[in-house]
């Protein structure tokens, strides 16, 4: 069964408009964050424009209905298997080469690239000679994650959806079916610390990440208080480095939003002793300084792919605990 979360379903409502007045766009373009489920409204789409008896709703027992989707002949759903391999020249010609060939159901052929992020130079300009003339009813579908720059020629050619995050509120009432303040709580810390994204903050809550922010919070207090940041190199864990590094700048900007007695906008509401002790060590000069540490040292380890892990975060550590030593005007 393909759950469509309550905050998606306006978008398939529009799109199911569009498509059914034959005014849908021939390229669709997912602009969005992780954890919104927008596979399962491009699964939804795509049983929308396989069914062979829409009127109003998706008939489930017509032919095209009764595939699973990526089993589908008319479906080329392109999802490298190895997560570092990259979308190439190779690529686009097969989807040329059978987006050509005569459809096996309706008429209609879809393309789903799942990761934009690893579409090549020259991939993208094949891509981009496709769309400008596409066969007839032939759609191509991308999800395109906020975090990864498309390029504007390519983005040109689809009408995008920019799918926002629930509110707050939304969010927590989706989640706690019955009222629990303990876990309403947590899970607002989570939905905080994934800015905004419900099933990121639901996956987070359920595995081992909340224990072992948990740790890492125990072990940074100590860190602060000794003012010496160097011993975060024995914390500071590559599989979930960039979970870390958000945990940092989020609670160094939870001091900021502190001292500004912004309050409702805490994002680690359960760990005020450590940003009054933050706050009480340094002033905001050198808080921003903290931040714009972590943001580069992110930015190295996510656009920099074979870099020496421990080269960069202990190069990066040495700054921050320079500049944690500076007397606190």
């Amino acid at each position: 069964m393909n759950l469509l979360y309550p905050w998606l379903k306006k978008y398939f409502k529009k799109i199911k408009k569009k498509y059914i007045n034959n005014k849908l766009h021939h390229a669709i373009l997912f602009q969005t964050q992780k954890g919104l489920g927008i596979n399962n409204l491009i699964k939804k789409i795509i049983q929308l424009i396989f069914c062979n008896n829409i009127k109003n709703n998706i008939c489930k027992i017509c032919n095209g209905c009764k595939y699973n989707i990526y089993n589908h002949p008319d479906l080329i759903h392109f999802k490298k298997k190895n997560k570092k391999k990259k979308i190439n020249i190779d690529d686009i010609r097969m989807i040329k080469e059978r987006i050509y060939t005569t459809p096996h159901q309706n008429g209609n052929k879809i393309i789903w690239l799942n990761n934009s992020k690893k579409i090549t130079e020259n991939a993208n300009n094949a891509l981009l000679k496709i769309l400008e003339e596409p066969p007839k009813n032939t759609y191509f579908i991308i999800k395109n994650n906020h975090f990864n720059i498309l390029k504007n020629t390519l983005k040109s050619r689809f009408l995008i959806f920019y799918i926002k995050n629930p509110s707050e509120k939304n969010s927590l009432k989706w989640f706690l079916k019955k009222k629990n303040n303990h876990l309403y709580k947590k899970y607002l810390i989570c939905l905080r610390t994934n800015y905004g994204s419900p099933l990121s903050a639901k996956k987070f809550l359920n595995n081992n990440l909340w224990n072992l922010r948990k740790y890492f919070f125990k072990n940074i207090n100590i860190c602060i208080k000794k003012k010496n940041f160097l011993n975060l190199i024995y914390f500071l864990n590559e599989k979930y480095i960039f979970h870390q590094i958000n945990w940092l700048i989020n609670i160094f900007l939870d001091c900021i939003k502190y001292k500004f007695k912004i309050y409702n906008n805490i994002i680690n509401i359960d760990k005020k002793k450590i940003i009054i002790e933050i706050n009480k060590k340094y002033n905001i000069n050198i808080i921003n300084k903290f931040i714009s540490i972590f943001m580069k040292l992110k930015k190295y380890l996510y656009f920099t792919p074979g870099i020496n892990f421990e080269l960069i975060l202990i190069k990066q550590l040495i700054k921050l605990n320079n500049i944690s030593l500076y007397k606190n005007y």
